[in-house]
């Protein structure tokens, strides 16, 4: 992983951003371990309606954005025991992972993405949503990665978290598969008491999601949406 790791670095010394992420991957904390599967989250985030909003902007103003978007999304990564992995146009993919021994949690996942979802980014004020997806995922090396410190993953949960995302709507949400939400995050999901205050509207909901083979290609999900302004809990 040393090239992108030293990508990442590039990007925000040029920027003098926070270095936390920086000083993290400079530990050697990312580097390859030796060949495994490992049980991972796979976790995308990006921009809503960056495409339609970026049909009339100039390339100063979508770098401005991304740069914006970047900066303050991949830091955080660190905070909350992710890696970056990588990104694909405004989307950043990144990994939770035990094989990597930086602490994560399913906890950590959900706070990683609560924090990203809760803020807009650019003058414009650009939401964001994000997609987890769980299973095994295969670390290696392929012949040519060996001499340079890279290594590759993949596995179903790449391939979930991009058909997720695809299916879902634009606004500022986090969506799982209710299977990972039940097994793996809902144990330890805060739930306002009587009077209390809650800034996440958690429902579940059944829609199609293609190339995942599931039955008449419709999944359960659970929705995490944001409500900026709150609401009380009356239950």
């Amino acid at each position: 992983m040393a090239n992108r790791r030293a990508g990442v670095q590039q990007f925000y010394d040029a920027r003098q951003g926070p270095l936390t992420f920086i000083n993290d991957a400079a530990a050697g904390r990312y580097d390859f371990r030796g060949p495994a599967f490992a049980g991972t989250f796979v976790v995308r985030c990006d921009l809503n309606g960056y495409s339609a909003w970026a049909k009339d902007k100039v390339i100063t103003e979508r770098v401005s954005l991304l740069d914006t978007f970047f900066s303050t999304v991949v830091p955080q990564l660190g905070t909350f025991g992710g890696i970056y992995f990588r990104d694909e146009g405004d989307c950043i993919v990144s990994l939770f992972s035990d094989y990597f021994q930086t602490g994560s949690t399913p906890q950590s996942v959900r706070a990683f993405c609560q924090s990203v979802v809760s803020k807009t980014y650019g003058t414009d004020g650009l939401s964001a949503k994000a997609v987890v997806a769980h299973g095994p995922v295969a670390f290696f090396q392929k012949s040519h990665e060996v001499s340079s410190g890279e290594w590759s993953a993949e596995g179903h949960p790449f391939v979930a978290a991009a058909r997720l995302e695809q299916a879902i709507d634009s606004k500022p949400q986090i969506v799982f598969f209710l299977e990972t939400f039940q097994q793996l995050i809902w144990a330890h999901h805060p739930i306002a008491g009587t009077g209390e205050v809650y800034y996440w509207d958690v429902n579940t909901e059944n829609r199609r999601v293609e190339g995942l083979n599931l039955p008449g290609g419709w999944a359960e999900l659970v929705t995490m949406v944001h409500i900026p302004e709150g609401r009380i809990s009356v239950e």
